[in-house]
């Protein structure tokens, strides 16, 4: 049985980075590949991915999730799992 599973990817920051610029780059690519479920940002500079992926673990989504994220040409540099609320 297939759960969803929230993740936020941190990407590296290359050398020049501009906001403005990655988000025009990756957000039609990233709505291409996963169908609006994954969305670029940037927080204090930083760009992260906020992903929901379905999967039967979530060790199972998470590699997925990695995997095709590189396979874009992007760098993954950590996985923040959002809490729930309550928790």
């Amino acid at each position: 049985m297939q759960h969803s599973y929230d993740f936020d990817l941190v990407l590296a920051r290359p050398a020049g980075f501009d906001p403005e610029m990655f988000l025009d780059a990756v957000e039609g690519m990233l709505f291409e590949e996963f169908e609006g479920d994954v969305t670029p940002g940037v927080i204090a500079g930083v760009p992260y991915l906020a992903c929901t992926v379905e999967a039967d673990t979530m060790e199972a989504g998470l590699n997925a999730l990695v995997a095709r994220v590189v396979a874009l040409g992007l760098t993954p540099e950590r996985a923040e799992i959002p809490q729930l609320a309550g928790e």
